[in-house]
């Protein structure tokens, strides 16, 4: 109730209406979590102080037989976003202001709804997964690059696959393994893999180009701020969020998150509009949360969508420092707004 009380005498008056969008990440625990959590609950609290209304949207099933690794492909979590996109141009339909916070791989799935939702992307041309599409196909077609034959290469790689595949086939026949991380790891020894993603894309896009012209909708500027919180960013544009038609990107990271850095980078690109902030929480400083207590936890969730206009126009955690495309650290208190650190540029 404290909580509460000091949150909205920090709230601004005449807050511009929104709908936030919460996703869940990897595998299908998390469904009934963000839709059923204290979590969720403090979000929401704070969220109708502001004005705003608080949707918890799956994109994965609940029956997905792979369970906690349901997600782990790249073309699952293509696939998942269309939900997110879909209630997206629901709420343009409505006229309707938008925040999104993704949890985990959950940041990937509203990175990638924002992406569907532009048609430049239909080729997907900045993807490196196109890229390399492309570059394979035309080593195929010479005979020789700067010395190197690109059949040799590709032998190389296949002779190394072919090996791969013989290892993978004997853990599989084992069943100790859930069969999703195999074929995760399959996919990534393979190069047919590309081919299935790019088709995966093509599918999404397809169906959400659709669906806006259904609900009459030509152009998306709703998308106010995506928040990603401990999100992988591996570089292919698929899951960055496109800065074309949303406003601002909050990044929300831990240095004790190993989750992220196991496929990638913590840090999202770097862009005018985009912040990376690394996350402690009380008692000190040294306590910077692990994935597990990370994305969920009780203590961020009220300041959340706080995060960064209202506490800086209220001056408030240092917050009138903030300035967006710095990097910096924040770290949230049990009884008082969260603090900032700008960190400095070189």
């Amino acid at each position: 109730m404290k909580k509460l009380f000091m949150l909205s005498s920090l709230l601004l008056i005449n807050q511009i209406q929104a709908t936030v969008i919460v996703t869940h990440g990897l595998g299908t625990t998390g469904i009934a979590f963000y839709q059923n959590s204290s979590y969720i609950q403090k979000i929401a609290e704070s969220a109708q102080l502001m004005g705003h209304q608080v949707k918890c949207i799956p994109w994965l099933a609940s029956y997905n037989p792979h369970k906690e690794y349901a997600g782990l492909l790249p073309q699952e979590r293509i696939i998942g976003a269309v939900a997110i996109a879909k209630a997206i141009i629901d709420e343009c339909a409505q006229k309707n202001q938008i925040i999104l916070i993704g949890h985990s791989y959950g940041g990937h799935i509203m990175n990638c709804a924002t992406r569907l939702l532009n048609p430049a992307n239909k080729e997907l041309t900045d993807s490196f997964i196109c890229e390399l599409i492309t570059i394979i196909k035309k080593m195929t077609n010479q005979n020789q690059t700067r010395g190197f034959s690109p059949k040799v290469v590709l032998n190389t790689l296949f002779t190394g696959w072919q090996l791969s595949q013989v290892i993978i086939s004997a853990i599989e026949k084992t069943d100790i393994i859930n069969k999703n991380i195999i074929e995760f790891i399959k996919q990534h020894l393979s190069l047919s893999y590309l081919e299935e993603i790019k088709k995966a894309w093509d599918t999404a896009f397809n169906e959400v180009q659709s669906y806006k012209k259904i609900k009459g909708i030509s152009h998306i500027n709703n998308i106010k701020i995506v928040y990603t919180i401990g999100t992988t960013f591996s570089g292919d544009s698929i899951f960055i969020p496109d800065m074309q038609i949303v406003d601002h990107h909050i990044n929300l990271y831990s240095i004790d998150d190993f989750m992220p850095a196991l496929f990638g980078n913590q840090c999202a690109p770097l862009h005018e509009r985009t912040s990376n902030l690394s996350v402690f929480i009380d008692p000190s400083k040294s306590y910077a949360p692990t994935h597990h207590n990370f994305c969920g936890n009780i203590v961020m969730a009220p300041w959340i969508l706080l995060i960064p206009e209202n506490l800086k126009a209220k001056k408030i955690g240092n917050f009138q420092n903030f300035q967006w495309g710095i990097s910096g650290s924040i770290t949230f208190h049990e009884q008082q707004p969260p603090t900032y650190i700008a960190y400095p540029t070189s």
